[in-house]
């Protein structure tokens, strides 16, 4: 079974506040751990502002997005797609693990 996490509160970032406001309720399949592992030591995020938090794929936020009915925020995310890789990190006080 493929664990989750719960977005609980918005998340800190670059997008605007409203299009950030949009995760809150949404759930996400986490990467399985092992590959979890690899990219924390592999990426350069020690001082992003979401150290420490939960590691998603970029597709699948939006797929969850699209499936929570909030379609404008899946929009966004899915144009600066590009310009974010792969995967996506929620810090530890923005979400929980259902």
């Amino acid at each position: 079974m493929t664990k989750k996490v719960r977005i609980i509160a918005t998340p800190a970032g670059f997008a605007p506040q409203h299009i950030r406001e949009q995760w809150v309720g949404v759930e996400i399949p986490l990467i399985d751990q092992a590959e979890a592992d690899v990219l924390q030591d592999s990426l350069n995020w020690n001082n992003d502002e979401q150290y420490g938090g939960s590691i998603v794929r970029t597709f699948d936020a939006i797929v969850a997005l699209r499936e929570a009915g909030k379609e404008e925020a899946a929009q966004f995310w899915e144009m600066v797609q590009a310009q974010l890789g792969t995967e996506l990190r929620f810090g530890t006080e923005y979400c929980q693990l259902v």
